[in-house]
């Protein structure tokens, strides 16, 4: 569902690359190779690092539409939401078709389809 899944794997392997370097950094300080002054350095140094890649992660992940609308209240969350975003909802769920009613015909909700999206 990311709209560029290339740079969300990038991201997160990013992410995961400097915690896995602060966790080696916390190996050698255990092991009394890096002295407190050094782990120091090194925290300040990954943490920075570590806050830009976990918001690039962030950007990279994407919005879901559906958040707030499932569960216990969810009507309750239908009613109070934007007519814009209701829009966005049935677009992302569902395919819409008004079939043809022919001359004279009253429109009916009857003319109305509603296809799952990914059944079509």
């Amino acid at each position: 569902m990311a709209a560029k899944p290339d740079e969300l794997h990038a991201a997160v392997e990013s992410r995961n690359a400097i915690l896995a370097r602060m966790d080696s950094a916390a190996d050698s300080f255990a092991q009394g190779i890096t002295t407190a002054r050094q782990m120091a350095r090194i925290n300040e140094q990954l943490k920075t690092q570590l806050e830009a890649a976990e918001l690039a992660v962030l950007r990279c992940q994407p919005l879901s539409i559906l958040d707030g609308m499932t569960g216990s209240g969810s009507v309750a969350a239908w009613a109070a939401t934007s007519i814009e975003r209701k829009r966005q909802i049935i677009r992302a769920l569902v395919t819409v078709t008004i079939l043809p009613s022919g001359p004279g015909i009253k429109f009916s909700a009857d003319q109305v389809r509603f296809t799952p999206r990914g059944e079509q």
